[in-house]
Formats: C-alpha cells, structure tokens, sequence
C-alpha cells in the first residue's frame, strides 16, 4: 500500500461526480423499469383496465361478426359460428358446452385442411383481441408510470450514486 503525502495531487472529486450521475440516470430509469405499486393500481386504473378488456371484447366480435356476415363460408369458418354460437349459449354447464362442442365438431368432418383452417381462424380472432388488449394495456401502464415524480427517483438514484462513488474513494487502494 502506497502512503501519499497530505497534499497530494490526486483528485477524487470526478469519481463521486461521475457515480452521482450514473446514479442519477439509473434512477430516472427506474422510474419506467419498476413495475406498478398497488397504490398506483386503484379504482381508477382497474376502471380503465375493465374499458380496455370491454373494448377487446367488441374488436372480438367484430371480427366474429365479420366471418359471419360472409355469404359463402368455407366449412372451416362455417364450424367456427356454430362454435361460437354454443359458446355464447346461456343456461349450459362447462361440461354441457364441452359436449355441444365436440357433438359440433364431428358433424363437422372436416378434412385436414379445414381442420387447419378452423385452427387458423380461432387463433387469429382470439389474437386480434389480446393483441389490442396488450397494447392497450402496456399504454395505460406507461401513462401512470409517467406520473410518478422524476425528481425523487433521480435523488434516490443520485444518493446511491454518491454514496457508492464516496465508498469507492474511501476503499480504494493504490497497489
């Protein structure tokens, strides 16, 4: 270990300078990085949560409505309504609709490729809604996110930053 006379040349000052700052832009990245508090989460986020889920559900049916209103229908999108129809039946159990489903299904018979075809079509619709469901969602999140006040996370940030960059001067050695 290296002794220094008391006036010595070297500078610590830039490293805590250098460790603030560093610590000052990771707290205002954290401001986006955390995830939502359950204070943040309250009556009025889960409000807009349910318009948003009311609003996937209309773009669902749409595009339900769509593959409905279409005058020649493959057998693949002719299944795929009467599918929907039973879903949407009041008064069944699950297993009731299982049974439906599957009564549908094999009055069906449908070839490969309609079979691949009814897949496509499920998978597209229910892609539509969570899709816009999600982005929707992410949207509203960053929108609260940006609510939150920047000065207190960059302080915290910046603290640690200083505090990490004091601790560094104070250990560090000269070998």
């Amino acid at each position: 270990m290296k002794t220094h006379a008391i006036h010595s040349n070297e500078q610590t000052f830039p490293t805590i300078v250098k460790a603030t700052a560093v610590g000052g832009i990771a707290g205002y990245a954290a401001k986006y990085m955390l995830p939502l508090t359950s204070d943040e989460m309250d009556d009025e986020f889960k409000g807009a949560m349910n318009i948003i889920k009311t609003e996937s559900k209309k773009a669902k049916a749409k595009s339900i409505d769509s593959i409905r209103k279409i005058a020649n229908k493959t057998p693949a999108q002719d299944t795929f309504i009467k599918m929907v129809d039973v879903e949407n039946s009041e008064g069944l159990t699950k297993a009731g609709r299982a049974g439906k489903m599957k009564k549908v299904l094999e009055e069906a018979k449908l070839s490969a490729t309609d079979k691949i075809q009814l897949r496509s079509i499920i998978s597209n619709v229910n892609e539509k809604a969570g899709e816009m469901f999600q982005r929707c969602a992410k949207a509203y999140e960053g929108a609260v996110k940006r609510t939150r006040h920047t000065g207190t996370f960059i302080a915290a940030g910046a603290a640690v930053g200083f505090a990490a960059g004091l601790i560094h001067n104070i250990l560090r050695t000269d070998a």
